[in-house]
């Protein structure tokens, strides 16, 4: 569209391409469509938090009717262990490689039938036995293995004197903030459906990145990227979780490969709480000094999240303490703490989710304690060029965006007093805060177009064209 077209489009309703489809429930979502000859995989889930499988017994399962087979680590094809994510290699994604259970719910084996209930009864079937190792599972700022996080958004704050100004500071707030582990759960389940032919490999699959996730499958595959076609035409959810590469898209290829069949894998809810990653819990150490008058002398934010060893991840929550507010002194620190747990990955506002609540809430302590109102309070420590780099802002509307929120809520009238509004049964408070959000700007990649054939929704040869995508 030309820079005239977009301008034109702001502000205007225009229809989803997709809405009438969506309201009415004409829209057919991943599990929706039907597939020539599909079979349906069944996931098992490992049930201990740390230790290897001694022995995992299907012969019950491979005896119920309508089983094709069970794959676990004994029989799965191999994968490339250097597949990656976005980070670097991701040791989470070659499933059903070994016998090391490295996390609590850990996709251990898959069981393949003509029916989904069948699949079902037969995986319940499964008798798994394991040697179980200690595991650590205990979140702390001060866990004993906590290390400085990877700085992919560059090095962490350290601007002035912070003891200095913190000592010489009419006030100081120093608190300490926990947000817990925070899990995706959309409307509609992680769910795959693949088959291949003449060595391409073909998804149906329930994600919010279609290209990418395309080129972690051929990396794991070790196939070329042009030979993996994965399509989402509909996503019924998923807030970040739908970003990485699902268990259910690569057991599906896997167990298609194996059997030479179309092959579904639907996760039930409880094993998207189990297998697909999520925002990590965070404790957040804030530290405040400010004048009599409420202007800000020092800064000081210290971060840590949950890290699984097996993939590197960056829950970015200091962005906020060197963004908003003007200081003398400004110092951030990011600490990854690495347990025995499932990988997390991106949800919502990364980052900006939890590190916004931990420093505006601690922003609003020193309003509280000055007697100052709040607002103003953010007013006052508004920074000229950035507070950290020195750099002059391209933009910055915080301030009008301040104001304008004050009109509209009227804030002028407001009691700032807790628990003295009521809207009926409801009590009803007000509040403000502000946030800020990185934004990356990186060139289009391009990939040639190619129309695969195979099984289709309506089990006919149907043509498809790759996308092209600007990469996050």
């Amino acid at each position: 569209m030309n820079p005239d077209g977009i301008t034109a489009a702001v502000g205007e309703s225009r229809p989803r391409i997709e809405g009438r489809l969506k309201v009415t429930g004409a829209a057919r979502y991943t599990a929706d469509v039907p597939v020539a000859g599909l079979a349906h995989g069944w996931v098992v889930t490992a049930t201990v938090s740390r230790g290897r499988i001694r022995d995992i017994d299907a012969g019950e399962a491979l005896a119920q009717p309508g089983v094709l087979g069970v794959l676990d680590h004994r029989n799965a094809r191999r994968l490339n262990p250097d597949a990656g994510q976005y980070f670097g290699p991701d040791r989470s994604l070659p499933l059903l490689q070994d016998e090391v259970v490295a996390y609590a719910g850990r996709p251990i084996a898959l069981v393949v039938a003509e029916t989904p209930e069948q699949a079902r009864a037969a995986a319940a079937t499964v008798r798994v036995t394991y040697d179980a190792e200690p595991h650590d599972i205990e979140f702390s700022l001060a866990h004993p293995a906590a290390r400085p996080a990877s700085t992919l958004f560059g090095p962490e704050a350290d601007t002035g004197d912070l003891e200095a100004e913190l000592a010489a500071s009419a006030l100081v707030v120093d608190e300490v903030y926990h947000t817990p582990e925070e899990n995706h759960s959309a409307m509609e389940p992680h769910v795959a459906t693949a088959w291949w032919q003449d060595g391409h490999l073909h998804a149906l699959d329930s994600d919010q990145g279609p290209f990418g996730i395309s080129q972690v499958m051929a990396s794991l595959f070790l196939i070329d990227p042009e030979r993996a076609h994965i399509r989402a035409e509909h996503v019924g959810g998923g807030f970040g979780g739908k970003t990485v590469c699902g268990p259910q898209l690569i057991l599906a290829a896997m167990a298609a490969e194996h059997f030479g069949r179309p092959v579904r894998v639907a996760l039930t809810r409880r094993q998207v709480f189990l297998a697909t990653g999520s925002r990590p819990p965070t404790e957040q150490r804030v530290r405040i000094g400010a004048d009599a008058d409420g202007r800000f002398r020092a800064v000081h934010h210290h971060a840590a999240f949950a890290l699984s060893p097996l993939a590197e991840y960056i829950e970015w929550c200091t962005e906020q303490a060197r963004t908003l507010y003007a200081a003398p002194a400004i110092r951030t620190e990011l600490t990854a703490v690495p347990l025995d747990l499932l990988p997390p990955c991106s949800m919502r506002g990364p980052g900006a989710t939890p590190g916004s609540f931990a420093f505006e809430s601690a922003v609003d302590e020193v309003a509280e304690r000055l007697g100052i109102d709040p607002l103003r309070l953010r007013l006052l420590n508004q920074p000229e060029v950035g507070p950290v780099s020195g750099r002059p802002f391209s933009s910055r509307r915080l301030v009008a965006c301040l104001q304008e929120g004050a009109r509209r809520f009227g804030w002028a009238q407001r009691d700032p007093r807790p628990r003295v509004r009521r809207e009926g049964d409801l009590l009803v408070g007000t509040g403000v805060a502000a946030v800020a959000f990185i934004a990356g700007v990186f060139p289009p990649l391009r990939r040639s177009p190619r129309r695969p054939t195979g099984p289709s929704p309506s089990g006919s040869a149907r043509p498809t064209s790759a996308p092209e995508r600007v990469p996050r």
